[in-house]
């Protein structure tokens, strides 16, 4: 920016400071030290806000002292008002987070992410459950942009690959960013205390040992492998608490001895199809497993992991060996979105997690109808899960429903049931953040006439479930598709009312004659069926 515009963009950011004759020429020299930028500006006139004279000197005698950094695109009064910045944050959580943010890369960053890594690393202190680190990352996050260390990611919902976890479906779209050069400082930052070590994806095999990198001393290893088609055997590395290896690569080989005991956030993320590492059951200390787009044929090898704490399988190829979950007795998250759905001759064995809190499991969608007779996996597990707050669930039949299954304990649900996609939201995509979506409680039930039908019992049956009932009170979005066999929708489905309902959808159901009719109602005037409704949207109905 010019120096004008520069100065007014400070001056209204640190509010007003002109009245203090002693204070107008300190910050001027800090002013000065931002050079135009204006990511440095808003970032150093925050942290200054409101503050005494006092403060202003020393913070100007520390820009003066920083030590120089040289950083391509990055003067070095920049650096030293952004590293001042960070310096300052009173919570070591909040400088700790924004170190990791800055080091996870480009681009957008998953709260969720953010979660999964600080919960592995102990970045909380005095946590006692997800739901209270899941409300810790909130507030962090907020200081971080309270001082402009950090931004809100984009609001257009269909830039994302992947709709935001259930756990921040409030918080915006549940990503933030990071603007590049707070970034680059925040890098910069990481490798001179924490000793973080990056291999930059343009970086060839051949040329990484001619490039003298070494990650010694080092806290975390980014690998981002583009070109890179092996990774090198014995790599000088004091076994780093975090590893994150990002690769589209479609045959990346990873060496057996790569990975080491302490290592205790391990993150293998990429659209490629590769085998798991069986040097990752040496794993003795990880708290933190994410792997997506792997081909994973067993996942025996993770039966050693007795201390993980979060699992996030997502996007990777059928496996076997599901029964290796009954030792992992210290999981609180289990993330198996887009997975294929387990057999009965291969078991998901959930009911023996006695602290598991978060549960996600949405399955791939086969199309041979013949394929699921002998695959429909038992939910019954869930009854067994006394600590489970947090549901992600989209299951193809409602038959499942059936079984004994519990939801009395849930707080947060996004349960799917039936065979999708469905065409009652706007953009087609269930699951993402528009305005109907924006809710810790949903339910989407399509159990109409398909080639599934055998499978599937009608609402009526289902309703009939205590505890599934139960989430007809406390659900705030419901999206009710080919119910074939219901006339009176608010008669036959909900006696009481939807008491937290925010947005009910009705789609494709010919036999529906009334949403409502009061004629028939024998409720105490006046009738509260739909107490909190903000939005009732009716489609292909006759």
């Amino acid at each position: 920016m010019d120096k004008e515009e520069a100065w007014k963009l400070f001056q209204r950011t640190a509010g007003d400071f002109e009245q203090e004759h002693e204070l107008r020429p300190i910050a001027t020299e800090v002013f000065k030290k931002c050079e135009g930028l204006p990511v440095a500006i808003v970032t150093i006139a925050t942290a200054l806000k409101g503050e005494g004279v006092a403060v202003w000197r020393n913070a100007l005698q520390e820009l003066r002292m920083s030590t120089p950094t040289n950083i391509e695109g990055v003067t070095e009064n920049v650096y030293s008002c952004l590293e001042w910045s960070y310096k300052h944050l009173k919570s070591a959580e909040a400088k700790s987070l924004f170190l990791l943010i800055g080091s996870l890369g480009n681009g957008d960053i998953p709260l969720d992410d953010l979660l999964k890594y600080g919960m592995g690393l102990d970045l909380f202190s005095k946590i006692d459950s997800l739901e209270h680190a899941r409300d810790r990352v909130v507030s962090l996050v907020g200081i971080l942009k309270s001082s402009s260390l950090l931004l809100d990611a984009l609001e257009d919902d269909k830039y994302y690959d992947r709709a935001p976890s259930l756990l921040f479906v409030e918080e915006g779209n549940g990503f933030v960013k990071m603007h590049d050069v707070v970034r680059d400082v925040a890098k910069l930052i990481a490798s001179k205390h924490l000793h973080q070590f990056e291999v930059d994806g343009v970086v060839r095999s051949e040329e990484w040992e001619k490039s003298g990198a070494e990650p010694r001393n080092c806290t975390g290893i980014f690998l981002k492998c583009t070109c890179v088609n092996a990774l090198q055997e014995g790599l000088v590395c004091p076994e780093p608490p975090f590893v994150l290896l990002d690769s589209i690569h479609y045959s990346l080989k990873i060496p057996e001895t790569f990975f080491k005991a302490e290592v205790r956030v391990l993150s293998l993320t990429g659209w490629h199809r590769q085998h798991l590492s069986l040097s990752i059951h040496s794993l003795s200390n990880l708290r933190t497993l994410c792997v997506h787009g792997h081909q994973i044929e067993d996942i025996k090898i993770l039966g050693n992991l007795k201390r993980l704490q979060i699992l996030s399988l997502e996007d990777c190829l059928s496996f076997k060996g599901l029964e290796v979950m009954m030792k992992l007795t210290d999981l609180r998250m289990l993330s198996l979105r887009g997975t294929i759905l387990p057999s009965r001759s291969n078991p998901l064995m959930i009911s023996s997690l006695p602290r598991l809190e978060h549960l996600c499991i949405r399955f791939n969608i086969l199309k041979d109808s013949r394929l699921y007779l002998d695959t429909i996996p038992t939910l019954c597990g869930l009854k067994h899960l006394s600590c489970l707050r947090a549901l992600e669930l989209v299951i193809p039949f409602s038959r499942l429903l059936l079984e004994d299954v519990s939801f009395e304990n849930l707080t947060r649900y996004d349960i799917c049931v039936g065979d999708g996609p469905w065409a009652w939201c706007d953009d087609g995509q269930w699951g993402r953040c528009n305005d109907s979506t924006k809710a810790s409680r949903r339910l989407l039930l399509s159990l109409g006439q398909n080639e599934w039908s055998q499978l599937n019992p009608s609402l009526h049956d289902v309703v009939k479930v205590p505890h599934f009932s139960k989430l007809f009170k406390t659900t705030e979005v419901l999206v009710s598709d080919r119910l074939v066999d219901t006339k009176h929708f608010i008669n036959e489905l909900g006696c009481d009312g939807f008491l937290q309902l925010k947005f009910l959808y009705i789609s494709r159901s010919d036999g529906m004659q009334y949403i409502i009719n009061t004629r028939e109602m024998v409720w105490v005037d006046p009738p509260r069926a739909f107490p909190l409704l903000e939005r009732l949207k009716l489609r292909c109905l006759e």
